[in-house]
C-alpha cells in the first residue's frame, strides 16, 4: 500500500519495469491465499490484485511527529521498561531457561540495534497489555543475522537494513501469545525514516514478515523472497529540505528522500506479497493516542477494477 500522492498514480510506485511488482516478467502480484483462520467474509480469485474498498487516511508531518512522540512515551512509562544505549547482539546473553538472546518489551534502545551474521535476537512481549509491547529505536537496526519478533511493535527512527542471508520473522516460539494469528495482530515493524529506503530489504529468506510500515518513507526490495504481510509505505512523493528531519541529512545529499514502494529483485529474482488478512487489524498507538492513524482503520478486501495483470 502507497499513499495517493501527487503527479503520479500509487501503482506507478510499486512496479518494475515489466508492470506491477517484478521487473523480470514472471508473475507480478499475488493475491491472498487461505485465512490462517478459515472465515467466508472474502471472496477472492488467485493472482488477482485486491484493493481496500475505500480511502485511507495517511499522516501528514505533524500527525507523524505525535505519533512517534507519543510512541515514545508509552514505550518510556510503560511498566517493566527498559533502556539501553544500544544492543548488539554478540553482547545479550542468553536467557537461562528459554536459550534464546532476547530483548523484551517495552524497551527503550538510545542507540542502533546490531545483529551480527550467525546470530540472533528475538523480541519478546512482557506485558499484558498489547499497547505497551513496544521497542523503540532511536538509530538504526542492521539485521545481519535473524531476528524474531513475538509480538511487538518495533520503531525505528533510522533505517532498518539487513543482509542477504539475514531473516525477519514473526514467531509464537516463546511469546506470549500461542495463536500466530495473535502475533499477525500484534507486530510490526514500523520506521520513521524519510529515506526512500527507509525498510531496505536485500533477504533471500522468505519467511512471516507481518506488518511492514515505511510511515514516513518508503520501502526498497531487491530480495528473491516471499513475505506473508502487509507492506506500507506512509511517505509523501518527495519532501523539501526543510521538511526532512533526518538526522544525517546534508544538502546536497545523494539519499533520495519520499515514499512508495519499489520492488526491484536482482538478477532477475523474484519476489511476491502473500497479503495476511489477520495482519490487517494491526493498530499503531494506544494509552490515549488522539492523533488519527491510517492503521486504524479496517482494511476490506475487494478487487481492484481499473487495474490489470501486465504480464
Amino acid at each position: 500500500m502507497v499513499a495517493n500522492q501527487p503527479s503520479t498514480y500509487p501503482m506507478d510506485l510499486t512496479k518494475g519495469t515489466s508492470g506491477l511488482g517484478n521487473p523480470n516478467g514472471r508473475k507480478n502480484y499475488r493475491s491472498a491465499g487461505a485465512h490462517t483462520v478459515p472465515s467466508p467474509d472474502y471472496t477472492v480469485k488467485a493472482d488477482e490484485v485486491t484493493g481496500m474498498g475505500q480511502g485511507k487516511h495517511y499522516p501528514d508531518l505533524d500527525e507523524l511527529i505525535a505519533m512517534r512522540e507519543t510512541l515514545l512515551k508509552s514505550a518510556n512509562a510503560a511498566a517493566g521498561s527498559t533502556t539501553y544505549t544500544s544492543i548488539n547482539s554478540s553482547s545479550v546473553p542468553f536467557h537461562s531457561s528459554l536459550g534464546r538472546k532476547i530483548i523484551n518489551a517495552p524497551a527503550v534502545i538510545n542507540g542502533d540495534v546490531t545483529v551480527a551474521s550467525g546470530d540472533h535476537l528475538h523480541f519478546r512481549p512482557s506485558s499484558s497489555n498489547a499497547d505497551d509491547n513496544i521497542i523503540y529505536v532511536y538509530g538504526d537496526i542492521k539485521n545481519m543475522g535473524e531476528i524474531a519478533n513475538l509480538g511487538v511493535k518495533i520503531v525505528v527512527l533510522g533505517q532498518y537494513t539487513d543482509a542477504s542471508s539475514s531473516t525477519y520473522n514473526l514467531s509464537t516460539q516463546n511469546s506470549r501469545y500461542t495463536k500466530l494469528e495473535d502475533v499477525y495482530k500484534q507486530a510490526a515493524l514500523v520506521s520513521f525514516n524519510q529515506r526512500k529506503d527507509a525498510i531496505k530489504i536485500t533477504s533471500n529468506s522468505s519467511a512471516r514478515y507481518g506488518n511492514v510500515f515505511a510511515a514516513a518513507g518508503g520501502i526498497d526490495i531487491t530480495g528473491n523472497l516471499e513475505i506473508n504481510g502487509v507492506l506500507t509505505s506512509g511517505g509523501a512523493l518527495e519532501y523539501s529540505p526543510n521538511q526532512i528531519w533526518d538526522r544525517n541529512y546534508k544538502s546536497g545529499s545523494k539519499v533520495a528522500y519520499g515514499g512508495g514502494v519499489k520492488v526491484a529483485p536482482v538478477n532477475g529474482q523474484s519476489f511476491v506479497v502473500n497479503f495476511v488478512r489477520e495482519a490487517k487489524t494491526f493498530t499503531v498507538g494506544g494509552n490515549g493516542m488522539t492523533t488519527p492513524l491510517a492503521l486504524l482503520e479496517p482494511i476490506k478486501a475487494d478487487r481492484l477494477s481499473d487495474w490489470q495483470r501486465l504480464r
